[in-house]
């Protein structure tokens, strides 16, 4: 039977539905009457529920605002009644500001103000947010109510170690904050510093400007807080000690002639004693440890590109890695790489060719033992047994003499190169963490000069390699080239607010209190150039 549809009066339709109430929000009154009218929480206990049950209820009924009139010629005024309005009617605001104690209500608008230009905030579920990430499971009714609430038992809410940061970097008063307990704490951690203080820049105290292990000892101070509290001292961070030998990432190769190093040794002293060659061009294959030497006149790009096309008509790599040098960096070697389908690349780094390097050492110690041999500096006669003679030994990373790998032994020379087990590092930095980087230049190694940057920059990735390597970014946002290992780096407290040291003052303008400087930053390029208020320099 075919259906048929008919129009009908409205009063006659709605008689066979009847108005009832939303079953949504009928549930959830009652579950807040329950909630007030039982003894089976504490009061604390109730004001959680109770928040996040206004919460959802808001979500359920709330609707858009009405529309404002406003006209043009009180655009400026109505504006800003406009921004007072969506203040006082977001609900979850006015839900935070119920859920705390009443004398703490009036403070809960400022410190919302002040957490907003800290780029702290909330979505439409009532989640914190931070630069406009989300910070998990968190509930910004709960994290403000443990905020102004004395309480002494119990966890924090999810979350409120990230709320509590916020709160530390605005900086507000100490009476705007309930929780006891957390005051008590800043009180002691305020208390801790100066003692450390005292003791650090006291000239004739035994922990002045020394170590961690130390300055903890003397003073009493639990060592991670000694740590912390030195971290954000530029006189330690600046001087720390540098780490120069570190695990570092290997150069991977996946069989004979995939990849070969290059570099020059510069021998020119010795050119007299050896009919004029003043360089020599050394390379090795980094999965073999083959090594290839070439004594050169110079190091034009005419003489190093002669020299590798001859050793390219015996044996050809897939990739070349080279230091940037104008030898290796020029048109007519970027040519003949391009026409033997060579991929040439450098990288970043004191360690950029290790391998080569390494080599260079061993050849260079044979090369000194003949000369105190022969009391001769010539080697030019002998430079080929001297390569045949490292050919042919035994070398301890592949456990055979470089001669004596074939093709067939690739994956046993594989396995023992890189077939260990890595265990994944343990990250020690995270994303915005901010970092010195260390001078490990061998010509600065002097223990008295500061062995760090005087520009800070802020850690933007990490990578699981093996050890981990960090991407940096400075205070611009702008890119570092490169990749950076945890023990290049250090990590220091260190905030906008803080007070950064002035190299020299560039310009002046204004007069009184409206006086401000030009200035530039010690350790930072012109781009960080700014004006800054008088009042401000201390």
């Amino acid at each position: 039977m075919a259906r048929r549809m008919a129009l009908v009066p409205e009063d006659v339709a709605t008689s066979y539905f009847p108005n009832t109430p939303d079953t949504g929000v009928h549930d959830i009154e009652n579950q807040i009457l329950n909630l007030l009218h039982t003894s089976n929480y504490s009061d604390d206990a109730k004001a959680k529920l109770l928040s996040q049950l206004i919460l959802k209820y808001q979500r359920v009924i709330n609707e858009p605002p009405p529309p404002l009139r406003v006209t043009i010629e009180e655009s400026k005024e109505q504006a800003q009644e406009l921004q007072k309005n969506n203040t006082t009617e977001d609900p979850i605001l006015r839900n935070i500001i119920i859920s705390v104690p009443a004398n703490f209500q009036k403070f809960i608008p400022p410190i919302v103000e002040k957490l907003n230009t800290r780029s702290y905030s909330w979505n439409e579920y009532g989640e914190l947010t931070k630069d406009n990430e989300i910070v998990r499971n968190t509930n910004v009714i709960d994290l403000f109510s443990y905020l102004m609430r004395n309480v002494k038992k119990g966890h924090e809410p999810h979350g409120f170690s990230a709320f509590w940061k916020g709160i530390k970097e605005i900086k507000i008063p100490t009476r705007w904050i309930g929780n006891h307990k957390k005051e008590e704490k800043t009180e002691l951690k305020k208390k801790m510093e100066r003692i450390l203080e005292a003791a650090y820049y006291d000239f004739a105290n035994p922990a002045s400007f020394g170590g961690v292990k130390k300055l903890s000892t003397i003073t009493k101070v639990p060592y991670h807080k000694t740590k912390q509290w030195l971290s954000s001292q530029d006189t330690y961070s600046l001087h720390k000690p540098v780490r120069y030998k570190f695990s570092r990432r290997a150069t991977l190769s996946y069989g004979i002639n995939d990849l070969w190093q290059c570099d020059l040794v510069d021998l020119q002293q010795l050119a007299e004693h050896n009919n004029g060659f003043r360089f020599l061009l050394t390379i090795i294959d980094v999965f073999s440890k083959y090594a290839y030497v070439i004594p050169l006149k110079s190091k034009t790009s005419v003489a190093v590109k002669k020299a590798i096309e001859n050793l390219l008509q015996q044996v050809k790599p897939r990739n070349i890695q080279s230091d940037k040098g104008n030898e290796f960096y020029n048109t007519q070697l970027q040519s003949l790489f391009k026409r033997h389908n060579i991929n040439h690349y450098s990288a970043e780094g004191d360690h950029k060719a290790s391998v080569v390097e390494r080599f260079n050492r061993t050849l260079k110690n044979k090369m000194f033992w003949v000369f105190t041999y022969r009391k001769s500096y010539r080697y030019d006669d002998v430079l080929q047994s001297l390569v045949k003679s490292y050919n042919d030994s035994k070398h301890r990373s592949i456990g055979m003499a470089p001669s004596k790998v074939t093709r067939d032994l690739e994956p046993q020379i594989f396995k023992k190169l890189y077939g260990y087990t890595i265990k994944n590092s343990k990250v020690s930095l995270n994303k915005g963490d901010v970092v010195r980087i260390s001078k490990a230049n061998k010509s600065f190694r002097r223990g008295y000069l500061p062995g760090w940057s005087d520009e800070v920059f802020t850690v933007s990735k990490a990578y699981s390699s093996h050890p981990t390597t960090f991407e940096l970014q400075d205070l611009k946002s702008e890119a570092i080239k490169g990749r950076f290992y945890a023990e290049e780096l250090q990590k220091i407290s260190k905030r906008s607010d803080d007070y950064w040291l002035i190299e020299k003052v560039l310009k002046t303008k204004g007069r009184g209190p409206k006086k401000e400087y030009y200035v530039k930053w010690k350790g930072f390029d012109n781009r960080f150039n700014s004006w800054v208020k008088a009042t401000w320099m201390k």
